[in-house]
């Protein structure tokens, strides 16, 4: 079996990395990343560029942007894009590496009239360098309009090594003011990751109270592990201000840091509006992590489905678009399964391409066992007691490091799951969205079967299966 997925955005025969560019503009979606089409043999990344009308099928459009010029010659790295005078325009950082092996890096700017071919701006790079006092870990352009014009965050790492996010603005996206660097009023913050990389800054009503909140989403480099928390090799999340961005900069009364994903594979997400919805990209991948199996076919990760993100209470919840539900084949259906101290087969709901809804009722149980995509050899394992679930990928051809990551649930009485599994690449989203775990499953062809076991009492209330077709 092919390790390709089906529904999932993946680049055959290259290396793809971060989510960039995301728009919705005149009923069209497009979607620009990372790419590397001289993978395994060398590295010339530039901007892959995909469109869809549903979020589910979508065009190769050709690549937007390619290393070309002397300020980005080693690569058109991650950044954004934004409508101005009825043309895309995209924000990006041009990285340089001169003959000593010291990195250059330069925001640039590119636009196009047909919203296919991009022409790079004559006046390049708009900024030429790093500000005073950072490094050249000095990238990433998430670009928003305001009231004032346009303003982009950037990610940057102080000449003393501590990550940040930095504050530009524009009236007119070519000529651009540093504002300075988002303040918080959470002293873990100062020294937080060695670089801050992709940030977001966008605002979000709190469906429990109406209120706007201001976010901040971003991926500090450099957290050491802590119990259950930071541990990929580079972490992802985000901080909420209980106030709309008044244009200063400062996070005051923020909550903590929150990881947005509890997986394996999970960075560099990009947030964009369509219509009424927040919507985000992630990458299924993570940094220096390169020698997964997919290798043998000669192509290197993937990007999550796009999903809708939402604010309850100061905590972002996420859930797949609900387009994605045109890609579903014939429905199997379970109800009200009672289980006790006993393992069971669900032998309708067998599969390497699907979505599958469960909901148990946990309150007597002790512990739940739920194997996916299991064979004799192989499968992922989730478990759920004590609060705790926790996933588990050691019986699988990939796992480097720790083959585990765990959450505790704020709501232990039930476990609603909703499982999105595409070949190689598998999303848990956790009682309505709540938590979400992204990873990569090498598995073998015959890993399809689906096993749940129960210590103590509990009900399977509801279960749905669908076959996804592309």
């Amino acid at each position: 079996m092919s390790y390709k997925p089906l529904y999932h955005i993946f680049s055959d025969g290259a290396f793809l990395n971060d989510p960039n560019g995301l728009l919705y503009e005149n009923g069209q979606y497009h979607v620009f990343y990372q790419w590397n089409p001289s993978y395994p043999g060398g590295k010339r990344v530039g901007w892959a560029h995909r469109c869809s009308t549903d979020l589910i099928h979508w065009t190769e459009l050709p690549p937007a942007l390619l290393p070309d010029n002397w300020y980005d010659r080693c690569g058109c790295y991650s950044g954004s894009a934004v409508m101005k005078d009825g043309k895309i325009h995209l924000l990006y950082t041009g990285n340089v590496r001169d003959d000593g092996c010291e990195r250059e890096t330069y925001q640039c700017l590119a636009a196009s009239d047909d919203g296919e071919h991009f022409t790079k701006y004559a006046g390049n790079p708009l900024l030429s360098g790093p500000a005073a006092g950072y490094t050249a870990h000095f990238r990433d352009p998430k670009v928003f309009a305001d009231q004032n014009g346009y303003a982009f965050v950037l990610g940057a790492q102080t000449t003393d090594e501590h990550g940040r996010a930095l504050l530009y603005r524009s009236p007119d996206l070519l000529s651009w003011k540093l504002d300075g660097a988002l303040q918080f009023d959470d002293p873990e913050l100062d020294d937080f990751g060695y670089m801050w990389e992709c940030p977001n800054l966008f605002e979000l009503p709190d469906a429990a109270t109406l209120q706007k909140h201001a976010v901040l989403l971003f991926c500090p480099q450099g957290l050491k592990p802590w119990g259950m928390r930071f541990r990929n090799r580079y972490q992802c999340g985000y901080i909420v201000a209980p106030r709309t961005f008044n244009g200063t900069g400062a996070f005051i009364g923020g909550s903590a840091f929150e990881e947005i994903d509890r997986g394996f594979e999970f960075y560099a997400p990009q947030i964009f509006s369509a219509g009424k919805r927040t919507l985000m990209i992630g990458w299924m991948g993570m940094p220096e992590e390169e020698d997964q199996p997919s290798a043998q076919e000669n192509w290197m990760h993937c990007l999550t489905v796009p999903r809708t993100v939402w604010m309850e209470n100061r905590k972002l919840f996420q859930w797949p678009v609900e387009e994605l539900d045109g890609l579903h084949g014939e429905k199997q259906s379970i109800s009200l399964l009672p289980l006790e101290n006993e393992a069971a087969k669900l032998p309708d709901f067998s599969g390497a391409c699907y979505d599958m809804r469960l909901t148990f009722d946990t309150t007597r149980a002790q512990s739940l066992t739920l194997s996916l995509r299991q064979s004799e050899q192989q499968e992922i394992r989730i478990t759920f007691a004590d609060s705790v679930l926790r996933i588990d990928r050691s019986r699988s051809a990939y796992a480097p490091g720790d083959p585990v990551r765990e959450v505790r649930l704020r709501h232990p009485e039930k476990l609603d799951l909703r499982i999105l599994s595409d070949r190689s690449a598998m999303e848990i989203y956790v009682n309505g969205g709540e938590e979400v775990f992204s990873l990569r499953c090498y598995l073998e062809e015959d890993a399809v079967h689906t096993h749940v076991g129960i210590q103590g009492k509990a009900v399977l209330t509801k279960g749905e299966f669908y076959p996804m077709h592309a």
